[in-house]
């Protein structure tokens, strides 16, 4: 878009506008000279122009470095080929290296000016210090980084999901877990894999996990194959963007039960040897005296169970 600039008391009243401006702004005349500048462009550029200064001769001092990280002669910038080629520059990032080393990212607008009569009078650039905001999305990218590398590294499933169970993010042990691609688990809701999932009773889980801070529960995860595995889910409170989300690191425990029940399984098997075995047996302590004994053990020493309990 252009600037139509009808009579010089439009360029003044155009400067006063600029004055007022947030960003950094400044005016060349058809021979790209800087012809006004605000209180910005002065802070911007660490110093003020001398009048009627080339705009080319007052960058001189300064670096400018292209999007590709290449040094970008003046010349080759938005701020000059507006001027050599008459026409409008909208948006262009530019890194600006002053002097004293400061180094900027900027966001450039150049608009040229037309007299009443439709030719060029001079160029208006507008440049917004962009290095605070270019700062602030670095740091999320790189933390988002770090947090996805850590998510992926993770040996549990981790699940990222809604209040309305809906999963949102997945990492790679998840996938592995449940023989899903991450694009279907994105599909998903939490029901679809936890087996006792009780859909009827979410507020109630949410509001427990935000009041306590976590919750650790067992559950019955269903693979893609329709396999079903034991877990333990301990489920924690997330901010994401869009509000608060749950945050389910999510562990198979099909060996630890296993070992649970051969355990269960081998001590049941000593109290049917111990209990029913043809052999006589007892367990003594020297403060306890008889702690166990079987049927066997009272038949060959004459005792019913009651007197041997009374000895102990």
């Amino acid at each position: 878009m252009s600037i139509q600039a009808e009579t010089l008391e439009s360029l003044s009243i155009l400067c006063r506008l600029l004055s007022s401006l947030p960003s950094a702004a400044y005016m060349t005349g058809t021979g790209g000279k800087i012809s006004f500048y605000n209180k910005h462009f002065e802070t911007l550029a660490g110093g003020a122009p001398a009048q009627d200064v080339p705009s080319e001769t007052f960058f001189a001092p300064f670096r400018f470095v292209g999007p590709a990280a290449t040094p970008l002669p003046f010349r080759d910038t938005c701020l000059s080929r507006a001027v050599q080629e008459r026409r409008d520059f909208h948006d262009q990032e530019v890194t600006l290296i002053r002097p004293d080393g400061a180094r900027l990212e900027l966001l450039i607008q150049v608009l040229m000016l037309w007299g009443d009569t439709e030719e060029n009078v001079g160029a208006l650039h507008i440049l917004t210090d962009m290095t605070n905001r270019k700062l602030a999305v670095d740091s999320l990218r790189r933390s988002e980084e770090r947090f996805r590398s850590l998510f992926n590294a993770t040996g549990d499933a981790v699940f990222v999901h809604d209040l309305e169970a809906r999963i949102l993010d997945v990492n790679a042990a998840a996938c592995k877990s449940l023989g899903y691609t991450r694009e279907e688990l994105l599909e998903m809701h939490v029901q679809d894999i936890e087996q006792a999932f009780p859909i009827d009773r979410l507020d109630e889980i949410w509001e427990q996990v935000q009041q306590l801070g976590g919750l650790k529960v067992d559950g019955h995860h269903r693979r893609k194959d329709g396999s079903v595995f034991p877990v333990e889910i301990n489920i924690a409170p997330f901010p994401g963007p869009d509000g608060m989300t749950m945050c389910a690191a999510v562990r198979d425990i099909s060996e630890r039960k296993a070992s649970e029940e051969a355990i269960r399984r081998s001590e049941e098997l000593l109290r049917l040897y111990f209990d029913l075995g043809l052999m006589g047996m007892a367990i003594s302590s020297p403060d306890k005296g008889w702690v166990q004994f079987n049927d066997r053990f009272c038949d060959m020493l004459g005792f019913s169970r009651e007197e041997m309990a009374a000895m102990s």
